[in-house]
């Protein structure tokens, strides 16, 4: 599934498992949030273990893991998306440069090629990750 047609994921994300391998592949596991009861006028939201999806990236340029409680955000980010998101600018898009080798050369094109930034706001975590590749998107069946 392509990240165009993961519009289930754009819900209350609960990030399950992270993994990386040695090849510089990552791979994240959430769970759809679901709705309990209302306590004190409060609505509980909890993740829903048989609506689990697998985030995939084959290679990536940058990855972190920040708590939710404090995730800073600007202003001035611009983003398509509530819980899967790829932003357009970012903080971490202006200072990818001063991190790493990627440069965005003179004519416009980007060394090593052109990355984009991807975001998971999960209930607790929030995961940035820039990348040359899309990820792979898929539902884990409940017999995986």
């Amino acid at each position: 599934m392509k990240i165009e047609f993961a519009k289930d994921l754009d819900k209350t994300l609960f990030l399950i498992s992270a993994s990386e391998s040695e090849d510089n592949s990552i791979r994240f596991v959430v769970a759809l949030g679901t709705h309990g009861e209302t306590q004190n006028g409060a609505t509980l939201v909890f993740p829903d273990m048989s609506e689990l999806y697998e985030i995939s990236f084959d290679d990536y340029i940058l990855h972190q893991t920040r708590s939710e409680s404090y995730a800073s955000y600007e202003a001035g980010e611009i983003k398509n998306g509530n819980a899967l998101v790829i932003f357009e600018k970012s903080r971490l898009l202006d200072v990818l440069p001063a991190l790493t080798d990627c440069r965005k050369l003179a004519d416009g094109s980007f060394y090593p090629e052109k990355w984009t930034h991807y975001g998971l706001f999960c209930v607790n975590h929030v995961i940035d990750v820039i990348s040359c590749i899309e990820p792979e998107i898929r539902k884990i069946e409940a017999e995986e």
